[in-house]
């Protein structure tokens, strides 16, 4: 009986090709394993750190009652850093041609 019941289930994997999927399965673990030791090495900075948000702090939007308008603040964020992005890769005069 053990004997037919292991026969199933491996000709159940082979017709899945479970053990291929198992070995792409264990390389993009792998990958992504030293993805992270590599970040875990050279850590990006954090985006809220307080350089990037006192700088930041100067596009902030604000309604009429002083309250912080965060769909606002986020477009001029958003239209700033496209700005610097565009100057430097070689200036806004191409900006006017679009």
């Amino acid at each position: 009986m053990e004997e037919t019941v292991i026969k199933i289930v491996t000709q159940a994997m082979l017709a899945l090709k479970l053990a291929n999927k198992l070995d792409r399965l264990d390389r993009r673990i792998s990958d992504l394993t030293e993805r992270v030791a590599t970040l875990k090495v050279h850590p990006t900075p954090a985006p809220d750190n307080d350089v990037n948000r006192s700088y930041d702090d100067d596009l902030d939007v604000y309604d009429a009652n002083g309250n912080l308008d965060n769909t606002a603040t986020m477009q001029n964020k958003l239209r700033h850093h496209l700005q610097i992005n565009t100057q430097g890769m070689g200036g806004a005069r191409h900006n006017h041609h679009h």
